[in-house]
C-alpha cells in the first residue's frame, strides 16, 4: 500500500483510501500465515497482500473419542447383525453368542484397552522398575545363604566384597513383560488338548495338593463346553479353569520341550494364565470356595514358573479370603451351600478343610524357600483332618464321606504325612530364625526337633517310605509320592544341621569342650543331606523325568541349598575335599539340564557357577595345606595369620579338632560387623586392640586353648 501525502493524526484513515483491515485471530492460521508470519493465527490476509489458503487436512475420526464398546455391547451388536444371515446359520451363530454370554455371566469382564497395563489395584505396572526392586530374604533361605558364602570367599580373597543378593525369581528380571493384560479373546486348546492338560494336572499337582474335587469340576468343564446350563458360571469358576489349564499346558509343553531339548516358549499358558487373572479383581473377590482354589491355582503357576514373590503375595490373598470364610475353624452346618462347589454337610466340609490344608502347606514352603515368617500356624486353627480316600473314588452329592480300610493305601495318605511334617517345619523356622540364642539352647532345639523329624519318617506307611527299596512296585503315583517326602526331608534337615557351618557361637568360651563334638557331628549330617539331595537325582533318565516325577516347584530351592552346602564344605574340609568339590558340580550339572525348561533354573545355575569359581580360586591359591593353615580351612582374612594362630603351628591335632573354630569366627562376624572385617595387621589376642570387642567372645584365650590341647 502506498502511503498518504495528506498529513493525518495518528491513528486515523486517510480519507482518500478505505479503512485498513484489521488482524483478526483465527482457530486455524492459513498456509501463508504459517510460512511467512511464524504460525500467526489471521485471517483476512488479502488486506496485508496475501491470499488465505488452507491445504485439506486430515479429518478426525468421530468415533475416536468415543469410549471403547463393552463385551456385552459387542454380543449385541453381533445379535442384531444376525438378523439378516439365513435361517441354518443364524441359529448356529446365536447359539454360539449364547454359550459366550454364558461364559461370560452378567459382568462386564473388561473396561476398555487403556487398562491393559494395569496391576489388579489399578496401578500401571513398570516391569523395568520391579525388577530393580529389592525384595527381603531371610537368613534361612537358600539365596541368603548362597550370598553369604559368596560374601566370604570374595573377603578371603580380594579383602572386598559385594553385599547384593541375587535371586531366581523371574519377577527380578528387566523386561519380563506383565503377567496382567487384559486380552479380550483367548484362543482355547481343543477339547482333546483341554482334557489332557487336565489329566496333566491331576497326576502331578493334584495327588500333592487335592484342594479341587476332581469329578465336578470335570462336570462342570463338560457342561461349559457343551452349553448346557449346569448352575450358574462365574467369574471365579472362570478362573480356575483358565489356571489350571495354565498349569497342565505349562506341564506338558516342559515335558515336550525336556525330550527335544529346545528352549521354553511360554506365549500359550502365559496367556491363559493372563485371562485368568483378569477375571480375578482383588478388590471384589468371590466369596466361595471356588475362589479359594483359584488363587490356589494361581500360586502354584506362579511358583512352578519361578515368581516366587508374587506367589507370596498371592497366597496372602488366598489366606485372609478363606478366613474371611471361616475356613481356619470347624465346619458350621448352616453355612451357604454356594460356599463350597454346591456341596452340603460333610462334603463342603471335606472341600473346605483341604483347600485351608493347602494353603497351610505352601505357605509354610514358600517361609522356608524365602526366609520369611509364615502367615498361619497349627495354633491359629482349628480344622479337622482331610479323608486318605482316593479322590476319585469320593462321591461328592453324598452326605456321607467314606473312609479308607486300616491296611489299604491310598494316595490321599500322602497329604495327611505334609500336613505333619508342614507343622514341624513351622516352628523348626520360627526357632532358628530366632536372634541371640545361646549355643547350648540353639543346639538343644536343634536336636529336639531332629528328633521329631525321625519319628515322622519312622510313621511314614510302607508305600511311602523313601529310605527303603520298592522293588516291582508299579505304581507310580506312589513313586512320585515318594521322591516328593523325600526331597522335602533332605532339605529341612540340611537347613536344621546348617548350623554346624554357619554356627555364631555367642559364649563359647566355657561351653567349647562339651559341644565340639555336636557341632561337627552337625556338620557331618548338614553334609551328609546335602549329597542325599543330589543322589536323588542319580538314576535319573532325563530332565523329562525330573520334571515329571519331582515336585519342579521345589527342586531349584533345594539344589541351590545343597550346591551351596558342597562348595562351602569342600573349601573348608581337610578329607574329601575333591570328592565334595566334585557333588557341587554335580548339583550345579542338573540346573543347567533345568535350564532347558525353566528359566529360574538358568539363573540358579549361574549363582551356584560363580560360587563354584571363586571357591576354586581359593582353594588353587593354597598350594602348600599345613595343619596350622588347617585352622583358617582355605578361609584366610585379608593380611598376615594372627599370631595367636602361629602359637599352634607345633600342634597338629588342635588344627585338625578345632576346624570348625574358624568357621564360627567368620560366621559371627559377618552376621554381625560385616563392614569392618578387613584385617591388615596381626592380631595380639593377649593385647588390648580395636578388634577386642569382634572376637572375646569367639577366639579362645590362652586358658581355653591348654585345656583342649591338654598341656
Amino acid at each position: 500500500m502506498e502511503k498518504s501525502d495528506t498529513p493525518t493524526s495518528p491513528g486515523q484513515p486517510s480519507p482518500k483510501q478505505p479503512r485498513p483491515l484489521k488482524r483478526k485471530r483465527a482457530a486455524v492460521a492459513c498456509d501463508s500465515c504459517r510460512v511467512r508470519k511464524l504460525k500467526a493465527i489471521c485471517e483476512r490476509c488479502h488486506g496485508y497482500g496475501f491470499q488465505c489458503t488452507w491445504n485439506g487436512r486430515h479429518q478426525k475420526d468421530p468415533n475416536a473419542d468415543r469410549p471403547p464398546l463393552s463385551i456385552d455391547q459387542r454380543l449385541g451388536l453381533l445379535h442384531e447383525a444376525c438378523a439378516d444371515l439365513p435361517e441354518e446359520t443364524r441359529s448356529k451363530v446365536t447359539g454360539l453368542l449364547d454359550r459366550i454370554s454364558l461364559c461370560i455371566s452378567n459382568q462386564s469382564l473388561s473396561t476398555g484397552p487403556e487398562n491393559a497395563a494395569k496391576d489388579d489395584d489399578g496401578t500401571e505396572t513398570n516391569s523395568e522398575v520391579q525388577g530393580q526392586t529389592t525384595r527381603y530374604v531371610g537368613e534361612l533361605s537358600d539365596v541368603h545363604f548362597l550370598s553369604l558364602s559368596r560374601w566370604r570367599l570374595e573377603l578371603s580373597g580380594t579383602g572386598s566384597m559385594d553385599n547384593s543378593i541375587e535371586t531366581y525369581d523371574r519377577e527380578c528380571l528387566k523386561q519380563q513383560p506383565t503377567l496382567l493384560s487384559r486380552d479380550f479373546t483367548v484362543d482355547m486348546p481343543s477339547l482333546e488338548d483341554c482334557q489332557e492338560y487336565f489329566e496333566t494336572y491331576f497326576s502331578t499337582i493334584h495327588i500333592a495338593y487335592p484342594f479341587i474335587p476332581k469329578s465336578i469340576f470335570m462336570h462342570r468343564f463338560q457342561c461349559l463346553r457343551g452349553g448346557t446350563d449346569d448352575g450358574h458360571v462365574t467369574k471365579a469358576w472362570l478362573a480356575l479353569f483358565y489356571s489350571v489349564l495354565a498349569l497342565g499346558m505349562h506341564h506338558r509343553r516342559t515335558l515336550d520341550l525336556a525330550s527335544k531339548g529346545s528352549k521354553a516358549s511360554s506365549s500359550s499358558h502365559e496367556t491363559l494364565f493372563r485371562r485368568a487373572l483378569a477375571l480375578t479383581d482383588l478388590h471384589n473377590l468371590e466369596a466361595s470356595t471356588v475362589q479359594v482354589s483359584a488363587l490356589l491355582a494361581r500360586c502354584f503357576y506362579l511358583l512352578a514358573t519361578s515368581q516366587t514373590d508374587r506367589c507370596w503375595v498371592s497366597l496372602g490373598v488366598a489366606v485372609r479370603l478363606a478366613q474371611s470364610l471361616g475356613m481356619h475353624v470347624s465346619h458350621v452346618e448352616s453355612q451357604p451351600k454356594q460356599w463350597g462347589y454346591g456341596l452340603a454337610g460333610h462334603a463342603q466340609a471335606e472341600v473346605r478343610s483341604r483347600n485351608w490344608f493347602c494353603l497351610f502347606v505352601l505357605d509354610q514352603l514358600l517361609a522356608l524357600q524365602l526366609g520369611r515368617p509364615s502367615m498361619t500356624s497349627s495354633e491359629s486353627f482349628c480344622v479337622p483332618l482331610p479323608s486318605t480316600l482316593d479322590d476319585s473314588k469320593h462321591d461328592w452329592y453324598t452326605d456321607d464321606i467314606e473312609r479308607p480300610e486300616a491296611q489299604e493305601q491310598s494316595v490321599g495318605d500322602y497329604f495327611l504325612h505334609v500336613i505333619e511334617f508342614s507343622k514341624i517345619v513351622k516352628l523348626v523356622v520360627t526357632e532358628l530364625s530366632m536372634p541371640q540364642r545361646s549355643v547350648s539352647i540353639k543346639l538343644a532345639s536343634i536336636a529336639y526337633w531332629d528328633a521329631q523329624l525321625q519319628k515322622w519318617k519312622q510313621k511314614l506307611p510302607r508305600h511311602l517310605q523313601f529310605y527303603v527299596g520298592h522293588a516291582f512296585n508299579k505304581q507310580i503315583l506312589f513313586k512320585r509320592q515318594r521322591n516328593m517326602l523325600a526331597i522335602k526331608y533332605h532339605h529341612i534337615r540340611t537347613l536344621i544341621h546348617r548350623s554346624g557351618l554357619e554356627l555364631s557361637c555367642d559364649p563359647i568360651t566355657p561351653l567349647v569342650s562339651e559341644q565340639k563334638e555336636v557341632v561337627m557331628g552337625m556338620r557331618r549330617t548338614c553334609i551328609s543331606e546335602a549329597r542325599s539331595t543330589m543322589l536323588l537325582f542319580h538314576y535319573v533318565q532325563d530332565v523329562g523325568e525330573i520334571v515329571h516325577d519331582f515336585p519342579w516347584w521345589q527342586i531349584i530351592s533345594c539344589l541351590l541349598c545343597a550346591g551351596t552346602v558342597l562348595v562351602v564344605s569342600s573349601t573348608t574340609a581337610t578329607e574329601e575335599r575333591q570328592e565334595l568339590f566334585c557333588e557341587a558340580e554335580a548339583c550345579l550339572n542338573i540346573l543347567d539340564a533345568l535350564g532347558v525348561v525353566s528359566e529360574g533354573a538358568l539363573i540358579a545355575r549361574n549363582m551356584l557357577t560363580k560360587l563354584l569359581n571363586k571357591a576354586s580360586s581359593s582353594m588353587n591359591q593354597k598350594t602348600n595345606f599345613s595343619s596350622a593353615d588347617a585352622v583358617d580351612a582355605g578361609f584366610k582374612f585379608p593380611g598376615e595369620r594372627p599370631s595367636f594362630y602361629a602359637q599352634m603351628d607345633n600342634s597338629a591335632s588342635f588344627a585338625n579338632d578345632q576346624l570348625w573354630l574358624s568357621e564360627a569366627n567368620f560366621w559371627y562376624c559377618l552376621f554381625c560387623h560385616p563392614p569392618r572385617l578387613k584385617i591388615s595387621q596381626p592380631v595380639d589376642i593377649g593385647a588390648e586392640h580395636s578388634l577386642q570387642p569382634y572376637f572375646k567372645k569367639v577366639l579362645w584365650e590362652q586358658s581355653s586353648t591348654e585345656d583342649l590341647t591338654g598341656d
